[in-house]
C-alpha cells in the first residue's frame, strides 16, 4: 500500500478533528450546566454549533481539492502528481532498505543471539568447532557432505 503522506495528513487532520469535537463537547456541556437544553434556545444552540462544527470539518477535509480543481485545475493536478511521484520514490526507497536489512544482520550481537552454534556465552569463534568450520568452509566445487546441513544435533546445522 502507498503512503500518500501530502494528500492525506493524519495528523493535521488529527488536530483539527480533537479541535472540533472539543468544540462541540464543551459548547454542549456548557448549555446543559445552565440548564439551556431544557428551552429552545438552547436546543437550537447545540444543534446550530454542531452543524456548524460538521459542514467546518468536512470543508476542512474536501475544500482544498475541490477548490483547487475549480480554480487552479493545472497547478493543483501538478501539485498532487508530483507529491505522489516523490512519494513513490520514498516508498521505494523504504521497500528497499526494508529488504536489505532482512537479508543482513544489523550487528554482531545479532549474529551471536541466533547463531545455532552457540550454546554457550562467548561469542562464536571456528576454533570452537573446527570439523564443522572446514566442512562449512570448502569451495563449490568440493562435495559437500549433507551430514552437517541434516544433523539431529541442531548445534551443527547450518
Amino acid at each position: 500500500m502507498r503512503k500518500i503522506a501530502q494528500a492525506f495528513n493524519g495528523f493535521r487532520v488529527a488536530i483539527w478533528t480533537l479541535l472540533i469535537f472539543t468544540t462541540i463537547l464543551l459548547s454542549s456541556m456548557v448549555i446543559n450546566i445552565i440548564k439551556g437544553a431544557n428551552k429552545s434556545w438552547g436546543r437550537i444552540t447545540i444543534a446550530l454549533v454542531n452543524m456548524v462544527m460538521m459542514a467546518a470539518y468536512i470543508w476542512l477535509i474536501l475544500g482544498p481539492p475541490v477548490i483547487g480543481h475549480i480554480f487552479r485545475r493545472e497547478q493543483t493536478m501538478r501539485k498532487f502528481m508530483n507529491s505522489l511521484h516523490k512519494d513513490a520514490l520514498i516508498a521505494q526507497q523504504t521497500r528497499a532498505v526494508d529488504m536489505q536489512s532482512q537479508l543482513y544482520c544489523a550487528s554482531d550481537s545479532d549474529v551471536y543471539d541466533i547463531s545455532p552454534l552457540n550454546d554457550h556465552d562467548e561469542p562464536y569463534n571456528e576454533n570452537n568447532h573446527p570439523a564443522a568450520m572446514k566442512e562449512a568452509n570448502a569451495s563449490e566445487y568440493d562435495f559437500k557432505s549433507p551430514h552437517i546441513t541434516f544433523s539431529p544435533n541442531s548445534r551443527y546445522m547450518l
